[in-house]
């Protein structure tokens, strides 16, 4: 597996004409970790017009790329094995007399490199760091090598905490070969999923040319429609489950070899067969755009089916491997939006006469108002925003603007489960309450269905702040970024409306307005956390006695000294 490290690099021109070079030089090396030269690493280098050169360093890790005009160019440094110790290079702060390179590292640094206007960019350093290697095989239960895609995976946590499974970036993928045997290279330490993809792919054998288009009821009717459609084996997680509660994680030491990751798949194919109808009147018709997903904790959506009925509601889906999965249909029909989810288990045989119901989407108006009118709240800088508990498809979430006396429409809202959220709140307000056809459902989550009719939402410009210093165990100042919480100390299964987040700045400090009154404790983590763990209850349980036990009162500030938490996010 071959990594690139891609620099963003400015030869600028100083002001006055007469002191504009005709070219530039960029020059430097590439080092391991300990600061030893590393030969034959490829660098290239590009312009906005395409390639300018390629070349490998010499015994002392050296390259250097001459007579370049004044120009934008992107460099990429690569050698197998290896994984980029530098996540980005750009250029600021460029003045008459010098051009300032920042490069900032995996852990966030930023180490300032001066240019002089002579637009010579030297001494500028890559520094790589020595990878791990997983290897394996994939095979049929009969030991049969399988095509397919091995692809790694990291359990990370989505906007409401929920542990989920998401590739790895960049991301590091290999093709099994004609033996059965795959090699994953430049891996960091950690742990990981190990998913296998593309198991096999069949095709029914006509087109469908209107998928999508939308339809009457008048169309109704019992004419066979024939489709084209990918139907390929669900995903097989390490050891050789289809169900990702199942899957096994591997630990990936640093600079390890990591053999006989062996994943074995069940190729025995089945079929799904049932009808579609409608909640309303229980009479089936047409639909276009059913879905067969993984029925798994995962942020892929991987689609293993993507069909149409016949225009009776007749579903029929070939090919299928064995596994847990979500069967999800949407529809237009009459100028109105129905769709519907069932969940279908697949394992030593075909499965028939599943139902699908669709129900009728919701347009859902509401109004947004604020406790307190006098603080002058621009109502039209709000957003509320649906998110889906569990996604369908690529649909996972709904938002709409409210207008200036805080009205808002949300139209054609699929019957599912939601959380709620309003953005764009003015420093000092929190939500105060949310009623949905008079069910509080401000720290829950909730259903829309086509009866749901108004959402009234209450925003209070009276929420506590919080503000601070990050420092060390010894009181000393300290001045690096870290993400820093408010952590209710009662919690609910929706946690937008009640925790804060924020960020300190590059010395350290930090604010958090806005915040419900109640009890938290106010945590800060280090390094920025890439999501929100923070949201998960599993995570918080190892940290939150550590926090600073606050009681939050409306309208007054509490001042904390706060101790960065070292993590390592799962």
């Amino acid at each position: 597996m071959m990594h690139s490290l891609l620099f963003i690099i400015a030869i600028a021109a100083g002001v006055l004409a007469q002191d504009v070079p005709k070219a530039g030089t960029i020059r430097g090396y590439v080092m391991d970790m300990e600061r030893r030269p590393l030969p034959d690493v490829q660098v290239t280098l590009r312009s906005r017009a395409g390639l300018v050169g390629s070349l490998q360093t010499n015994a002392s890790g050296q390259f250097n790329f001459i007579n370049l005009p004044l120009g934008n160019y992107t460099l990429t440094v690569q050698k197998r094995g290896y994984r980029l110790n530098t996540s980005n290079l750009n250029t600021s702060n460029l003045s008459t007399s010098d051009l300032r390179v920042r490069i900032i590292t995996a852990s966030g640094e930023i180490l300032p490199v001066e240019i002089s206007s002579t637009h010579v960019i030297a001494d500028v350093v890559v520094s790589l760091r020595s990878a791990a290697r997983i290897v394996g095989s994939v095979l049929d239960s009969d030991g049969k090598p399988i095509a397919a895609s091995v692809v790694l995976l990291r359990r990370r946590f989505n906007a409401i905490g929920v542990p989920q499974l998401v590739p790895v970036l960049p991301l590091p993928r290999s093709t099994v070969d004609a033996a059965g045997e795959y090699t994953i290279d430049g891996v960091d330490e950690g742990e990981y999923f190990i998913k296998v993809e593309g198991i096999g792919e069949r095709y029914s054998t006509q087109s469908l040319p209107s998928a999508y288009a939308p339809f009457t009821k008048s169309d109704r009717g019992n004419d066979p429609v024939a489709i084209k459609s990918p139907t390929r084996l669900s995903p097989v997680y390490y050891p050789g489950t289809t169900d990702i509660r199942n899957a096994t994680p591997i630990v990936v030491g640093a600079a390890t070899v990591l053999t006989g990751i062996n994943i074995v798949v069940n190729q025995h194919r089945f079929s799904i067969t049932g009808r579609i109808t409608n909640a309303d009147d229980d009479v089936s018709f047409p639909v276009r755009q059913i879905y067969l997903l993984p029925a798994a904790d995962s942020a892929e959506s991987t689609v293993i089916s993507n069909v149409a009925t016949d225009n009776s509601g007749a579903l029929a889906i070939q090919n299928v491997g064995s596994g847990v999965y979500d069967l999800v249909a949407f529809v237009f029909c009459d100028g109105l939006s129905y769709s519907g989810r069932t969940q279908v288990e697949v394992h030593s045989g075909d499965v028939d006469d599943i139902e699908l119901v669709l129900r009728q989407a919701a347009d859902l108006s509401g109004k947004v108002a604020s406790a307190n009118p006098e603080a002058g709240a621009n109502l039209s800088d709000l957003r509320v925003v649906l998110t889906a508990v569990k996604p369908m498809a690529s649909l996972n979430s709904f938002s709409t603007s409210a207008f200036s006396d805080g009205s808002f429409e949300l139209k054609k809202i699929p019957a599912a489960e939601y959380v709620l959220s309003v953005q764009g709140l003015a420093p000092d307000h929190y939500v105060e309450s949310a009623r949905l056809d008079n069910e509080d459902i401000l720290h829950h989550s909730f259903r829309i269905t086509s009866h749901t009719t108004r959402l009234e939402i209450i925003v209070n410009a009276a929420g506590g702040e919080i503000t601070g210093q990050l420092s060390n165990e010894r009181g000393n100042r300290l001045n690096v970024v870290a993400t820093v919480v408010a952590v209710p100390v009662q919690r609910s299964d929706n946690p937008l409306n009640s925790f804060k987040v924020t960020r300190s700045n590059d010395r350290g400090e930090f604010n958090l307005s806005g915040i419900r009154p109640g009890q938290y404790h106010v945590l800060a983590f280090e390094p920025v956390a890439g999501s929100p763990a923070y949201y998960n209850e599993d995570f918080l349980r190892q940290y939150e006695y550590r926090g600073s036990a606050v009681t939050v009162v409306g309208g007054q500030v509490i001042k904390l000294d706060l101790t960065p938490i070292p993590v390592r996010l799962p």
